[in-house]
């Protein structure tokens, strides 16, 4: 059938794609995907995320309680995990078990900070002064030890 010289499958591919441009992705969105892509590293061993405070309904309680807005997160490997705490100003945390080590705070601005662990494994690493607000800025962490490299998931904190 046709419509107004138009077959069906005309007007069903106009449909489509009307359909399709609706629904893609905004700028920002594709380039942090591209980013993220650029930024893999084959060489370096993947930590995932195995805890979120912010999925965890009885820490997001008890952190409203007491008045705190850090938020905690832990990214375990095959050889170490890395425990999190990410506050307005800061990112700190420790390398279990510790050892020596830099860890890199990346992120998609390409605004990456660096700091060396101590001895006990902990480090503490500043936000962006200037960076996006909180729950909008997408980072990882990359730890490399004497016997390779760690990093995380990418994470929105």
């Amino acid at each position: 059938m046709t419509t107004s010289g138009r077959s069906d499958d005309d007007l069903l591919l106009a449909a489509l794609g009307e359909a399709l441009d609706a629904n893609r992705p905004s700028d920002a969105l594709l380039a942090a995907g591209k980013e993220a892509f650029d930024w893999r590293d084959a060489d370096g061993e993947l930590a995932r995320l195995t805890y979120d405070s912010l999925l965890d309904s009885g820490a997001v309680l008890a952190r409203r309680a007491a008045g705190s807005s850090a938020r905690s997160l832990s990214f375990d490997s095959p050889t170490l995990t890395l425990e999190v705490e990410v506050g307005p100003s800061h990112v700190a945390g420790q390398v279990v078990p510790s050892q020596a080590a830099q860890v890199v705070l990346q992120t998609t601005a390409h605004d990456d900070r660096e700091t060396a662990v101590d001895a006990d494994g902990y480090f503490t690493i500043a936000r962006g002064a200037h960076g996006p607000s909180a729950g909008d800025e997408l980072v990882r962490i990359r730890c490399s030890t004497a016997t390779g490299t760690v990093v995380t998931d990418w994470v929105r904190i």
